[in-house]
């Protein structure tokens, strides 16, 4: 295997993780966007001395 192609497979590998960091920064964000809404909503439908 060629230098050239052993760059190229190690650029793939990088940006291949870096697009999962991505991705899954993402979804951790979406995650807890959906949870706050969820809390806040939550509240909203409280009534006053309920458990």
């Amino acid at each position: 295997m060629s230098e050239q192609e052993k760059a190229n497979i190690h650029s793939a590998y990088q940006i291949a993780a870096e697009m999962t960091y991505i991705v899954a920064v993402g979804l951790s964000k979406a995650r807890e966007k959906s949870e706050a809404r969820k809390m806040h909503r939550h509240q909203k439908n409280r009534t006053p001395f309920s458990n």
